[in-house]
């Protein structure tokens, strides 16, 4: 019966977790960039629609809500 050095296994097993967990994280970074890219897409498409709709609707739309400035 002899002695067996198993730490360059276990080194081994600890970089390819390490590996992974990585990959893991960069994975859900870049969902996350899509899907914040997604939103404010949708939303820069929609926000016409909605003020057309509340004026069409008769609402009353301040203009500095809107970006426009009164002129007096």
């Amino acid at each position: 019966m002899g002695i067996i050095d198993i730490t360059e296994r276990c080194e081994r097993k600890t970089a390819s977790a390490l590996q992974a967990d990585f990959a893991h994280a960069a994975r859900v970074a870049m969902l996350g960039e899509l899907t914040a890219s997604i939103a404010t897409r949708s939303i820069s498409r929609l926000h016409p629609i909605t003020i057309n709709g509340r004026w069409a609707c008769g609402y009353s739309i301040a203009p500095s809500r809107i970006g426009l400035k009164c002129a007096n």
